[in-house]
This record gives C-alpha cells, structure tokens and sequence, in this order.
C-alpha cells in the first residue's frame, strides 16, 4: 500500500513536469527523468541525498573512471531509503574533463537514486546521456591486452579476440565467417570473396541492406585489419601504410571473390 501511495505522488508530481527540462523522450521509450526532474520528486517526497564516496581510478585501457555513491534519505528522519551509483569514463564521446566528469557521475547516482526511492522508475527510464554513451560505447573498438607480452592489440566492434587462437575473429556477418579470423576466411574459396565484400560496404549508396536500410561500411578499425591481413596473405612487406599500398591490397581481395 506504501508503495501505491509513493507512485500516485510520483505521478501527481509529475504532472507539472516541462519537457525537455524535468525530462526528454525518444521514440519508442519511457521519458528520461532529468536532474531537475529528480530534484523536484525529491522536494516533493521530502529526501535529499548524501555523498558516500567518490572513487576515481584508471582502467586497464587508460581512461579514467570516476564512480559516484550516493544516499538517498528523509529529510526530517535521516533514514536511508536507498543507494545509489554512478559512473562516468573519460573515454565518453571523447571527454576527458575531471571536472565534468565528476558532475556527470553525481548526477546519475543522484537520479537514479530519485527514480527508486520515489518509485517513479515505473513512470521514467534512465537518464538519457546514459544510453547515449552506452550506444557510443557499443560503436567504438576495445583492445586486448596480452598478459605475458603486455601487446595491445585494437579490436574492431565487428569481431572479438579468440584467447585460444590468440587472434582476432569475427562474431558478425554471417556463420560463414563467424569464429574465424581474416587469414582462415581467406583460405577458404567461398569464404575469402567476403573480405572484398566488407571493405566495399556502403560505397554504393543506392545498396540497401538486408533491413531495407542504407547500407553502413565496416569500421575503419575492421579495414584498416583486414587490409593488413591481405598485405600478408600477399607476402607484401611489413612496412608503414601508403594509399597505394592498402589500394593494391583491396584490389588484390577483389581477385579473390
């Protein structure tokens, strides 16, 4: 019955909301709740949150991670109605201002905080520059680093590194390619056809893909990989890239569909 009571406030709360500043939508989702949204179901319920502790480290790839715990507490009683964290990773859109890094950090553990102890989850997502930088994460490379060597190699969001074969293969485009890794593809008669196919996504822009949708080219990480396969494949040396040189590589892949 608590609980009933605390999402009927949310929702009389939230009535008086103003777009695009207590909260934003996107097609398709629940409104993200903002900060001053959050702030204003706090005053409402009467909670105000306590700083906890503020973490700042370096990850494993460099960047600097700053993780954010809050309470969430009545404001006449000081009881604890719930916890909250929040992160927040240099390597974001391309951001590596401490400072901000700090205000971004807060305010996510400070309204997802809001959103559980004033039940208001059920009406809100989270917040929107969450998933943005989740979708921007999904669409930038990672990198392996070897244990014993300590070589790091970059790893295109199109494939994963095979602790086993110690290598890159791809986890997209198909079974066909799956598992696999460039030099294997290329092996194989009905296969190798495919790196010609992937270094040429979205040149054309009249191909749709399978979705109906403009098809995307492969990211530069997965080309600039894949061309430097084919340089081995075709015994060319180990030396710096030239246009020519990753050309002649392109073109050789096309000789093998």
């Amino acid at each position: 019955m608590i609980e009933l009571k605390g999402l009927e406030l949310a929702e009389t709360i939230s009535k008086d909301f103003v777009s695009g500043i207590d909260y934003t939508t996107i097609a398709n989702m629940k409104p993200f709740l903002t900060q001053s949204g959050a702030s204003k179901l706090a005053q409402g319920f009467g909670y105000k949150a306590d700083l906890v502790d503020l973490r700042e480290y370096n990850t494993d790839g460099g960047e600097c991670r700053i993780t954010v715990v809050l309470e969430i507490k009545d404001v006449e009683t000081d009881k604890v109605i719930t916890g909250a964290v929040g992160t927040w990773d240099s390597a974001e859109r391309g951001s590596s201002e401490r400072q901000r890094g700090m205000q971004m950090a807060y305010k996510r553990a400070y309204v997802m905080g809001i959103r559980y102890a004033t039940y208001s989850h059920e009406l809100f997502t989270q917040d929107e520059d969450i998933v943005q930088a989740i979708e921007q994460k999904a669409k930038e490379p990672t990198s392996h680093i070897d244990e014993e060597t300590g070589e790091k190699t970059i790893v295109p969001i199109e494939m994963l590194f095979n602790e086993t074969k110690k290598a890159l293969v791809f986890n997209k485009f198909g079974d066909k390619v799956k598992g696999k890794t460039v030099q294997e593809c290329l092996a194989i008669s009905d296969v190798k056809g495919m790196m010609n196919w992937m270094l040429n996504l979205g040149s054309d822009p009249s191909k749709l893909d399978y979705q109906g949708n403009k098809e995307k080219p492969i990211s530069s990480e997965l080309r600039a990989h894949i061309v430097a396969e084919i340089k081995k494949a075709s015994g060319v040396s180990d030396k710096p890239d030239t246009p020519d040189i990753d050309m002649d590589a392109e073109r050789q892949a096309e000789t093998w569909q």
